[in-house]
Formats: structure tokens, sequence, C-alpha cells
């Protein structure tokens, strides 16, 4: 069973699958005060008073099981009363 946290807590592991600067160095997961979930990244920087941990929060996403670096984005229903058909394209 998963780690439940709760209200307000979050947890950042390293990123140990890190291939470039733009991924963050430390990944991880939480619970916002309104107990919603959330995900965290941080990335470590320098700045003039030396180094710093940038933190980035967000709702989590969805991620393919078979894929877990790839996140799932749903279809969008089609329209009541459309037509399940391709258009015709001139090429």
């Amino acid at each position: 069973m998963a780690y439940e946290h709760k209200a307000g807590e979050l947890t950042l592991f390293k990123n140990e699958r890190k291939e470039n600067d733009r991924q963050p160095d430390y990944k991880g997961r939480g619970c916002g005060l309104d107990g919603q979930p959330l995900e965290i990244a941080g990335w470590l920087r320098q700045g003039q008073r030396g180094t710093f941990l940038s933190i980035r929060i967000s709702a989590p996403r969805d991620h393919d099981e078979t894929n877990p670096g790839n996140p799932v984005t749903p279809a969008a229903p089609a329209p009541e009363g459309a037509k399940n058909e391709l258009p015709d394209l001139p090429f």
C-alpha cells in the first residue's frame, strides 16, 4: 500500500532518471492544505548567495502505466449527435 500524505505534507526524492537540465533534480508528491494531491519538482540552482532549491508545485498528471515517463492526455468526448466519421481530405 502506498504512503498517504496528510494535509500539508510533501515528500521529495532525488531524480535518478535526470537526463538534461530541464528535468528536475528532485521529484515527489504531497497533499495540499486543502487535502488535494500535489506533484512537486525541484531544481538545484546557483545564485548570488549560493545554491538554492527552486520548486514547482502542480496538480498530479495521469501517467501511462506501460510507459511511466509519458503522461496520458484523455481524448475529448464527441459532441452529442456527432457522427464518428473521418472528414474527406483532399490529399
